[in-house]
C-alpha cells in the first residue's frame, strides 16, 4: 500500500508572524490550517515546519512525520 503525505511548505503565520499584521483577515489562512489539522499523512519541508505544525496547530509535544529538504 501506498502512502501519500500532505506537503507542509510552511506554517508563515507561525514562524515568521511579522509578515501578518492585523490587517491580514483571519479567513486567508483559517481554512488552510483546517485542511492541515484533517491531514492524517503529513510530512514538511524543514524540523521547523513540523515543529510548529505540532506544537501550534496540533496543540501536541509529539514531534513527528518526515521532513523532506527540498533543494
Amino acid at each position: 500500500m501506498e502512502r501519500v503525505y500532505f506537503l507542509v511548505f510552511d506554517l508563515l503565520p507561525f514562524t515568521h508572524p511579522f509578515y501578518f499584521g492585523p490587517s491580514v483577515p483571519g479567513e486567508v489562512t483559517g481554512a488552510y490550517f483546517r485542511l492541515l489539522r484533517m491531514a492524517t499523512q503529513v510530512g514538511f519541508i524543514s524540523r521547523a515546519t513540523r515543529t510548529a505544525f505540532h506544537s501550534r496547530l496540533r496543540r501536541s509535544a509529539k514531534d513527528d512525520g518526515p521532513a523532506f529538504y527540498l533543494g
